[in-house]
């Protein structure tokens, strides 16, 4: 079987882009489906990451790079050259500068569209009805992914502008204090050039009768990511994030389900590997964060009371927007304006989308007796 799918989309600031989608399935066995996809894929950049709002937060962790190069136990670069431990607190070259000055974020009205490419390929094993195995490999390439700034590169090129001869309060995206202590930090999402990741996902279900003792089934959920690369601008190279903190290699979920008449309990496993350093140009990149796995239990019993047709009503429900990200291996992070304000920029967009499936040829069952 072979499905063939296309997006339109026409954008008044973006111009248009025509994104196809192709899917293969063969079953050369009533219990084995072979099957893969190719597909591309646009995203183009919210009106929070292009609005020129500005607005204040607080965090962060990075080594004040200029202040560390001007000690005796800073290089060049702006790194200690000695044992962070032996460095007394509020050491320029330690990064403990959170919430110790205003760092400000921005939209970016120079962001240009993430453009990908999808590829996946895998098979469905289901010997019986109660039985069924999932194995997908996933191949993802991401150009020009809108990506929040990371704060220790800022510094690290400020550090690189005054080597270079440039002075003032403000270098780059830095503004210092007479004292040369930071005053402020102004960031803004960037396209990063390309980010390639690619892993397993499998998934393993299982479900069986208890007799009067009720149902069970079993769900084992597992993702091992084998590559997240991402290619930095300003010569900054290629980096692989897994294994990093927030990107952890394996990824898993135990799922044990049981109900019997009206009551039902449900034990959720989930499980994450280790993950080594913070941020590849932190000076804790070594440390190490231990694996673990966190419970859930939920339990119900559905009682017999049933309502009443139109004692209740449904209410408007509120509209909002926000950007849900999703990387490998993390939580959803919701993206929102910096500023209250409305931005004054206003989008127009056409979308025709359009699929259609061919079954060729396929395999007649035949029943034993």
């Amino acid at each position: 079987e072979v499905g063939i799918a296309g997006r339109h989309d026409d954008y008044n600031d973006f111009g248009t882009t025509t994104n196809p989608k192709l899917t293969v399935q063969f079953r050369p066995l009533d219990s084995l489906l072979l099957r893969a996809s190719y597909g591309t894929g646009f995203v183009a950049p919210g009106f929070d990451s292009l609005s020129t709002a500005e607005g204040e937060w607080f965090g962060g962790e990075f080594i004040d790079s200029w202040r560390c190069s001007q000690t005796p136990e800073g290089d060049e670069n702006g790194r200690p050259i000695v044992d962070p431990d032996t460095l007394p607190e509020r050491h320029p070259c330690l990064s403990e500068w959170r919430g110790e000055f205003n760092i400000w974020g921005t939209g970016n009205p120079d962001l240009q569209p993430e453009e990908s490419d999808n590829r996946t390929a895998g098979l469905v094993w289901s010997p019986t009805t109660s039985l069924s195995v999932v194995l997908d490999y996933f191949d993802i390439e991401i150009n020009g992914q809108i990506w929040d700034e990371e704060l220790q590169p800022l510094l690290d090129d400020e550090l690189a502008l005054r080597q270079a001869g440039e002075t003032g309060a403000t270098v780059g995206r830095v503004t210092r204090q007479d004292s040369g202590r930071i005053e402020r930090l102004l960031t803004m999402p960037q396209n990063v050039d390309t980010t390639k990741t690619d892993g397993i996902d499998a998934e393993a279900r299982l479900s069986f009768g208890l007799g009067r003792a009720g149902d069970l089934g079993l769900q084992l959920v597992w993702t091992r990511v084998l590559h997240y690369k991402r290619d930095y601008k300003n010569g900054r190279g290629t980096y692989d994030w897994v294994g990093n903190v927030g990107y952890p290699e394996d990824r898993g979920r135990l799922t044990v389900s049981w109900n019997l008449g009206d009551y039902s309990a449900t034990i959720i496993g989930n499980y994450i590997s280790d993950q080594d350093g913070y941020r590849p140009w932190s000076e804790n990149e070594g440390e190490h964060l231990a694996s673990f796995t966190t419970w859930d239990v939920q339990a119900s019993y559905s009682t017999p009371w049933t309502s009443r047709p139109g004692t209740c009503r449904r209410a408007t429900p509120r509209h909002g927007t926000a950007r849900l990200r999703w990387a490998p291996g993390t939580s959803s992070i919701a993206t929102l304006p910096w500023a209250t304000t409305a931005p004054s920029t206003s989008r127009a967009s056409t979308r025709f989308t359009a699929a259609c499936r061919i079954s060729g040829w396929s395999r007649t069952s035949r029943r034993r007796s």
